[in-house]
């Protein structure tokens, strides 16, 4: 994964309180283990729902 990858936040990050699991969102940057994601609204590129840090291992790389 690198930035600029289309990402499923297939796993609900054990960091995270907010619920995220099944959100999708585009990273940002990667600092080791971890992508800065921004979240998008469904079918909807364009309008950001929000952004966070989520493990790697949470992510799955969208087509």
């Amino acid at each position: 994964m690198k930035p600029g990858d289309k990402v499923l936040i297939a796993r609900q990050p054990s960091n995270q309180w907010v619920k995220l699991q099944g959100e999708k969102g585009i990273i940002n940057e990667i600092h080791g283990d971890f992508a800065e994601i921004t979240t998008y609204s469904d079918n909807d590129w364009w309008t950001a729902k929000g952004w966070g840090t989520v493990p790697l291992d949470c992510l799955e790389l969208l087509k």
